[in-house]
């Protein structure tokens, strides 16, 4: 109607998240489509080409479980909050059985 107007919201949140590159202990990018969770989260992410990987809801200490088909394997990465930032934070080996 004529001079009435319309409350929307969205669900904006604050998040902290970054991108990383993923390789396994010979130097290999993790393969593409391979599962990426932080240890005690439900929530999973996808490895993309060339091992890399989109991650939220991080923490300074972080420790992540990639899976796939073949293998599984853990990785600790560090991480520190830039609000407004999602940082590439670099290469990391993610180790077997640990």
């Amino acid at each position: 109607m004529w001079r009435r107007g319309v409350i929307v919201k969205f669900p904006i949140r604050k998040i902290s998240a970054a991108t990383l590159r993923i390789v396994d202990e010979q130097g290999v990018p993790i393969p593409v489509g391979a599962c990426v969770q932080l240890e005690g989260s439900l929530e999973p992410f996808v490895v993309g080409r060339d091992g890399l990987a989109y991650i939220e809801d991080l923490q300074e200490k972080n420790v992540i479980v990639v899976s796939w088909p073949e293998n599984k394997c853990r990785v600790a990465v560090p991480f520190s909050v830039d609000e407004g930032f999602v940082p590439y934070l670099g290469e990391f080996e993610c180790k077997k059985g640990k």
